[in-house]
């Protein structure tokens, strides 16, 4: 393509090679430009001084003539070419002339006069006349013609011719000169932009090689911008910034392939033990029936987390299909309230959502779900008689749900590993299995709201009195 070519015309890839092409390149224009103004310029000041150089010769020349005694003389054709051939030839205008009469008759003729007579008598002027001539050789001349008086009456014409030949190639051969000057002193430019540009650009080189060397085992490693170029430093602080972040994903993955061996293995350990203890022995249909009952729990269990696992991955790829509606806030907490009506009912805990009043634009039932996730994690940490609170509000454009709980505080450390997935706390009532759970509800709370553009906050409230979950719906919600 065009575009490659001009690539590699200008260096390829190669930074310094590509500034010291533009660097010859520009200099080139640079100087040649210069270089022809100059010329120019020098070639118009030349025409100046040997048109006023003229104008000087054919004035002596008319003060000779004025002081003759005797107008007949300029008829002896002899005297006056003799007088032209020493006093003006060979003077220091370096110039020629012809002399003629009212009737175009030669009076005097220099032999080196460049003119003819029918040439001359074309620029016979009614005023002064100056012209820059070529002859058939393309030789350059400088030509003047103007009349003669005596008495006031035109008695005469003189012409004055100089060849500009020897000047011409002068300024031309000094042209070419600074035209060779002017593309060595853009090679050498260019080398030495080369060169210093090699330099500068080499922190970038080596700050490359680092990189390269960094694997998966050396995450670790921080590059120190004080070690680099001013114009560096930025680049090595976000190489640092995006080493922390893959730093902390790989860690993160790296606990969760953990994790989530370990939540396989136990239903999967379960399903196994029921097997071959039911297999080690012949058994009555009720213990065959009991085994399997146990086997299917692990496999609904099982199951379970698989599911749990796909659909936080599909959210998180924004493969998700939301099916938005306009929801009323209040008729989905209370549809949630019978939900949780028996089990919040036998462990005296108490749901509100009185103050629970608005309408959202999103997925009715992927909001149940979050609503639901995060009232199963408030019960199965609250004591009996605790109670649980949803209401909503809007603040600075955005619509936000809170449910609050006065169960124990949550440790700050773990806050922002509250959404991390098999998180879960320790002082959780495990030993009843009505709220037994995976780890992964919070995490598929905060994946559901991130297809909804929105997120999930928490924070414990002030004086030990519980914790507070924010769902908060951007804006244009």
């Amino acid at each position: 393509m065009f575009s490659d070519k001009i690539k590699n015309i200008f260096g390829g890839k190669s930074l310094s090679k590509r500034l010291a092409v533009s660097v010859f390149l520009i200099s080139c224009f640079t100087l040649g430009a210069t270089s022809l103004i100059l010329f120019q310029s020098y070639k118009h000041f030349v025409k100046k001084l040997y048109t006023s150089q003229l104008n000087g010769y054919i004035s002596e020349l008319e003060t000779v003539l004025e002081e003759m005694q005797n107008n007949q003389d300029l008829l002896n054709t002899s005297l006056m070419t003799k007088w032209v051939e020493s006093e003006l030839t060979i003077s220091h205008y370096s110039a020629s002339a012809m002399l003629v009469s009212k009737d175009k008759e030669i009076i005097a003729l220099s032999t080196a006069f460049p003119l003819n007579l029918k040439e001359a008598f074309a620029l016979i002027p009614e005023q002064n006349r100056r012209v820059f001539w070529r002859d058939a050789k393309g030789h350059r001349y400088i030509i003047g013609a103007e009349k003669i008086y005596q008495n006031e009456d035109p008695n005469g014409y003189v012409f004055a011719a100089r060849n500009l030949e020897k000047d011409y190639k002068k300024m031309n051969n000094i042209f070419i000169i600074s035209l060779w000057v002017s593309l060595f002193t853009s090679f050498i430019t260019a080398a030495l932009s080369f060169v210093f540009s090699s330099i500068t650009l080499w922190p970038i080189i080596r700050i490359s090689s680092y990189i390269k060397s960094i694997k998966s085992n050396d995450l670790h490693k921080r590059l120190n911008p004080e070690e680099w170029p001013a114009e560096i430093r930025p680049v090595a602080n976000s190489f640092n910034e995006m080493l922390n972040s893959l730093e902390d994903n790989f860690t993160r993955l790296n606990q969760f392939s953990s994790d989530l061996a370990h939540e396989l293995r136990t239903p999967i350990h379960q399903m196994k033990i029921a097997i071959e203890v039911t297999l080690s022995k012949e058994r009555t249909s009720s213990e065959y029936m009991e085994s399997l009952s146990s086997a299917l729990e692990s496999a609904q269990r099982l199951n379970k987390l698989v599911e749990d696992i796909l659909f936080i991955a599909r959210a998180e790829s924004k493969n998700t299909a939301l099916q938005k509606r306009t929801v009323d806030v209040q008729i989905l907490c209370e549809k949630i309230k019978d939900f949780f009506a028996l089990i919040l009912e036998e462990n005296g805990v108490t749901l509100d959502i009185s103050q629970a009043k608005g309408f959202i634009n999103a997925d009715g039932n992927m909001i149940s779900r979050v609503l639901i996730n995060i009232i199963n994690n408030a019960a199965a940490h609250i004591k009996e008689g605790g109670s649980i609170e949803v209401s909503s509000k809007e603040e600075n454009g955005r619509f936000i749900i809170a449910i609050s709980n006065d169960g124990p505080s949550i440790p700050e450390e773990s806050l922002n590993n509250l959404f991390d997935r098999f998180f879960k706390l320790d002082y959780s009532r495990k030993d009843d299995k009505s709220y037994g759970g995976s780890g992964l509800g919070l995490s598929i709370a905060q994946s559901i709201m991130h297809l909804h553009d929105g997120f999930i906050t928490v924070k414990n409230i002030p004086g030990g009195k519980g914790v507070c979950f924010e769902l908060v719906f951007r804006a244009e919600l």
